[in-house]
């Protein structure tokens, strides 16, 4: 059987990587071909103060240098951001429900997770409260 040889495709505007990208990633294929909407948050952590809490003190602080990742249902990441020292986020993923959440913190804080489908009816920041386990 004769040895089967891959040439390049020469295109103006890489389309070769392209689609060499859409072959080893689908996900990347879908996000490259179709529109992408952006997507922000917070990610806080609470409580940060010990004993009793005043009463309009909300005894949180924002969670600096975590992931937060949009995964599809089969898992595959769709997007993903690292937070500012505000706990701040922000990225663009195709049209889709997914599943929101931090990734690469142990066990404290615990970070729940969200469902997010976009595009979004009302854009807004969407917040995460992560529990500190401080009580």
């Amino acid at each position: 059987m004769p040895k089967r040889r891959i040439l390049p495709m020469r295109s103006p505007r890489g389309s070769t990587v392209m689609l060499i990208s859409a072959l080893m990633n689908p996900l990347a294929a879908s996000c490259s071909d179709s529109a992408t909407h952006p997507f922000a948050g917070v990610v806080w952590i609470s409580p940060t103060c010990a004993g009793a809490q005043r009463e309009g003190d909300l005894c949180r602080a924002p969670l600096a240098g975590v992931e937060v990742r949009l995964s599809d249902s089969a898992g595959r990441v769709a997007a993903s951001a690292t937070t500012d020292a505000a706990g701040a986020y922000a990225m663009r993923a195709p049209a889709g429900s997914y599943r929101l959440h931090v990734v690469g913190v142990v066990k404290i804080p615990r970070c729940p997770e969200l469902t997010v489908t976009l595009p979004m009816a009302k854009p807004a920041p969407v917040e995460l409260e992560c529990d500190s386990g401080m009580r």
